[in-house]
């Protein structure tokens, strides 16, 4: 299994973070996601390859911001 690390800027209310997870794994090929609003952070876990800019989608249709990937 893979991972990104995505940055993101966002609301920090628990249904909002729920939201965000469930637009995020609904991306094709995205597996698991799991998120540190504080620290602006999701870690994306995905088989062979996600399209980044259908995470990015994702992200901003959930009503966050995102800021880009983790190097």
């Amino acid at each position: 299994m893979k991972s990104k690390t995505l940055l993101l800027e966002g609301p920090l209310c628990k249904p909002c973070v729920e939201r965000l997870v469930k637009y995020v794994k609904s991306v094709n090929g995205v597996i698991d996601a799991r998120v540190n609003i504080v620290a602006g952070l999701m870690i994306i876990y995905f088989q062979d390859e996600v399209n980044v800019l259908a995470l990015k989608a994702a992200v901003e249709e959930a009503g966050f911001n995102f800021i880009g990937l983790r190097e």
